[in-house]
């Protein structure tokens, strides 16, 4: 399984260079700035951020009686392992053939960087152990904020 991940993301990191569009820093600017004016936009990140303020308060005990009771098979834990590189290859191959190609592109790749972005500031910021105790950025997941 490792080798069948290590080529699918040698062939992403391929169809990365060979088909993505540079992004400026003033598509950024603009994606933000968009992003906080939009109405809509602050009511999602204000909920978020009351939603997880509210999980942060349970999220010890939760996760000792998710291990301790054995609640999620150790197959389904893995299944994320692969969804993120498949829907990646989804994404990719949503381009092929399409005649608003460069827009898209633009558009997904502005999408990862800023996903990127935002969730490894949160890892950061929260600091959460994983399971395994390797490391303390195992919030927010990697699998779901793709």
């Amino acid at each position: 399984m490792k080798i069948i991940r290590k080529i699918a993301w040698i062939l992403l990191t391929i169809n990365g260079l060979t088909f993505g569009q540079p992004i400026s820093s003033f598509q950024i600017k603009e994606g933000l700035t968009r992003s906080i004016n939009n109405n809509d936009s602050r009511i999602i990140i204000l909920a978020g951020l009351v939603g997880a303020g509210i999980a942060s308060k349970y999220d010890d005990s939760f996760q000792k009686d998710t291990e301790s009771k054995g609640l999620m098979p150790k197959g389904l834990a893995q299944v994320g392992d692969f969804w993120g590189p498949a829907s990646s290859l989804l994404l990719w191959g949503s381009f092929i053939g399409n005649s608003k190609k460069e827009e898209r592109l633009q558009y997904a790749v502005g999408s990862f960087i800023a996903n990127g972005i935002i969730t490894y500031g949160i890892k950061f910021s929260t600091g959460r152990t994983r399971p395994d105790e390797s490391n303390r950025r195992s919030f927010p997941s990697g699998h779901t904020s793709n």
